[in-house]
Order: structure tokens, then C-alpha cells, then sequence
């Protein structure tokens, strides 16, 4: 967990770092300090999204799942 409002910041931190691959999964609560899969990737400047999935297990995503795995590496 991150305090309100630094996500965008780590990752650009991360977005940053040469080579590897970023692979984060959380819950996609829904309240006033949310930070979803949409903005995760929106930040990600620098980083190409390679994959989004619902579960650790590949599950298809979709916007309003309750879960998120979000594979990321830099180019």
C-alpha cells in the first residue's frame, strides 16, 4: 500500500530502472483514493503493458473486476 496520491511517482521511479519487467496485483477497490489498472497504465511512461488479467492465474480482465495483474516491462 502506497500513501494517497505517491502511486503515480513509484512508477515512474520504477518505469525509470533499465530493463525487467514490472508485475504488480492488487484489488480494484472503488472509493475516493483508488489507484486501478487504468491508472497504472496511464502512468506508465516509459513502460510498455504487455498484459492485464483478473487473476495470478491469467484470467481474462475487465475493467470492472475486483482484481487486477498488470504486466509491464520497459522497452
Amino acid at each position: 500500500m502506497t500513501d494517497p496520491g505517491t502511486a503515480a511517482a513509484i512508477v515512474e521511479r520504477v518505469g525509470s530502472a533499465a530493463g525487467g519487467l514490472l508485475v504488480v496485483g492488487w484489488t480494484q477497490e472503488r472509493n475516493e483514493t483508488s489507484y486501478l489498472a487504468r491508472d497504472l497504465i496511464a502512468d506508465a511512461v516509459g513502460l510498455m503493458h504487455l498484459v492485464t488479467w483478473s487473476t495470478w492465474d491469467g484470467g481474462p480482465w475487465t475493467a470492472d473486476d475486483d482484481y487486477a495483474v498488470v504486466v509491464m516491462r520497459r522497452p
